[in-house]
């Protein structure tokens, strides 16, 4: 019970902007996850942004590699800025921990309010067996950057 009350006050304590800017990255991160469990391919990198009246949008980025699409995406965020309140862009990719080399999800989000964005990545691994495909995530999504907004 102790723990509820003391989330319960972090949550009350949460700036509104704060809480949007979160519920978009993990919408992104749930939709990246979800577009790959099954098949196990390279995710399409995508963006999803909102507007002042609440509409989001999802846009993808087909290129003939991950990178070019993610480049992409970062100057349709960055062309859009005066446009979006927040976005989330997320790619297929790569993290290193402690000598370990992970594929991952990742998911970059910022809005107009902070400095600086979230980098977060949901490591995974693939399916193995002679009929198993797709991709199981791996521990919990971590923090690991926190690159300036695109959009400040």
């Amino acid at each position: 019970m102790a723990d509820l009350k003391r989330w319960a006050k972090t949550m009350s304590d949460t700036p509104p902007d704060e809480l949007k800017l979160n519920d978009l990255m993990f919408k992104a991160l749930d939709h990246a996850v979800f577009s790959i469990e099954d098949n196990g391919e390279t995710l399409i990198p995508f963006s999803l942004t909102e507007d002042a009246t609440g509409q989001r949008t999802l846009t993808r980025y087909v290129a003939d590699r991950v990178e070019i699409g993610v480049e992409e995406g970062k100057k349709k965020i960055e062309a859009a800025k005066s446009d979006i309140l927040r976005y989330a862009l997320a790619y297929d990719g790569y993290l290193t921990l402690e000598g370990t080399r992970w594929e991952g999800l990742f998911v970059e989000a910022g809005d107009r309010v902070a400095e600086s964005g979230v980098l977060l990545c949901q490591r995974y691994q693939r399916k193995k067996g002679w009929f198993k495909k797709g991709i199981e995530p791996v521990g919990n999504p971590a923090l690991v950057g926190k690159p300036p907004s695109r959009i400040k």
